[in-house]
């Protein structure tokens, strides 16, 4: 009924994009509801394009992709799709990301880039990093508690059940250790692309900061 009133009012030849913020727990890791955990059934959220007649006419029509993309990226395709070019970085905020258009259209292959998410709430400080089916999971607590790092292989346990970390295999371990150093190297870039004085970041980022140790 939504997309028939829209339709109704808009036409069909418009961009219809449905997605969602985050996933729900029902105690798949022993919470409820969202915040507690970056689990797959917390990230893994669907993203649903319905395009316009004339561009749709030069894709496949009704194709399910399972490639899995970011939302900082949902932005920068959406536009691209409309044919917006975004406005100077001088007079607004520098839109992150990439459009996976180009992509989706056949033109080129999927953009391989290392998903991230993370949450701070009830105490500590968690990151997700994923890149291709391995997923490094590493916890803060803010009590001085030991840091916390979960090792996941989506391609034999998608539900994240099995935490390979503590793997006595020494092919396993080596990928722990090359994936959490993936990940620092990454976290500092970041850190290194904001200002140089950390008393000028705001609460959250200070607290992102923090949480990873690089500043007091």
């Amino acid at each position: 009924r939504l997309l028939e009133s829209w339709d109704a009012r808009f036409g069909k030849d418009s961009v219809v994009m449905i997605t969602s913020d985050h996933g729900e727990e029902f105690l798949d890791h022993g919470h409820l509801g969202h915040g507690h955990t970056v689990h797959r059934e917390i990230v893994n959220v669907p993203l649903i394009w319905r395009l316009p007649s004339h561009i749709k006419a030069a894709m496949p029509g009704g194709t399910v992709y399972h490639q899995p993309m970011s939302q900082i990226d949902i932005l920068p395709t959406t536009l691209d799709i409309l044919g917006v070019t975004p406005a100077e970085p001088s007079s607004h905020p520098p839109i992150q990301g990439k459009s996976w258009f180009p992509w989706l259209r056949g033109d080129t292959s999927a953009p391989e880039t290392p998903l991230i998410s993370s949450h701070g709430r009830h105490g500590r400080r968690t990151y997700r990093y994923r890149t291709g089916n391995d997923v490094y999971i590493k916890t803060m607590f803010y009590s001085g508690q030991p840091t916390e790092h979960l090792f996941f292989d989506l391609e034999h346990d998608p539900d994240e059940k099995r935490n390979l970390s503590q793997s006595p295999t020494a092919e396993l371990a080596s990928d722990h250790r090359e994936i959490r150093r993936e990940f620092e190297k990454r976290a500092r870039s970041l850190k290194g692309s904001g200002p140089n004085d950390p008393s000028q970041n705001t609460t959250n980022d200070q607290e992102a900061l923090r949480a990873i140790g690089y500043i007091q």
